[in-house]
């Protein structure tokens, strides 16, 4: 092939692989953020504070603390987020991020499930 053509399909792959590059929306940045700070922190009010009534009346303060516990030291050591995509399941908004913390080498998946711009479900898996 001729170097030319090379660089010209180089280009195209660059350009297409850009433009389908995704970024989680900012709420759900923000969201994401204030879940994990407080499962890292165990501060039970602050993870209640982006929830609808329902998410917040279905995460006990056992439930939230049994989790905390488990997730803090990981959580604290440092690590990286990186957002994956979006999805849309029965009227909800349900975003994904890959989540590599610096102290272990397990990765773990993030899903944030929002409705109305309030969290409706929360996992770390």
């Amino acid at each position: 092939m001729k170097p030319s053509i090379i660089r010209t399909l180089a280009a195209i792959i660059m350009t297409a692989t850009v433009a389908f590059a995704e970024e989680a929306p900012q709420d759900a940045g923000s969201i994401v953020k204030i879940l994990l700070t407080a499962t890292e922190s165990g501060n039970y009010s602050d993870f209640q504070q982006p929830g609808d009534a329902a998410f917040q009346a279905g995460i006990t303060k056992e439930m939230f603390s049994k989790v905390s516990k488990q997730l803090a030291p990981v959580l604290k050591g440092g690590y990286d987020l990186s957002f994956l995509t979006s999805l849309t399941q029965q009227g909800f908004n349900v975003y994904l991020w890959k989540i590599t913390p610096k102290t272990i080498k397990d990765q773990f998946i993030v899903k944030l499930v929002l409705k109305d711009g309030k969290a409706s479900g929360f996992w770390i898996q």
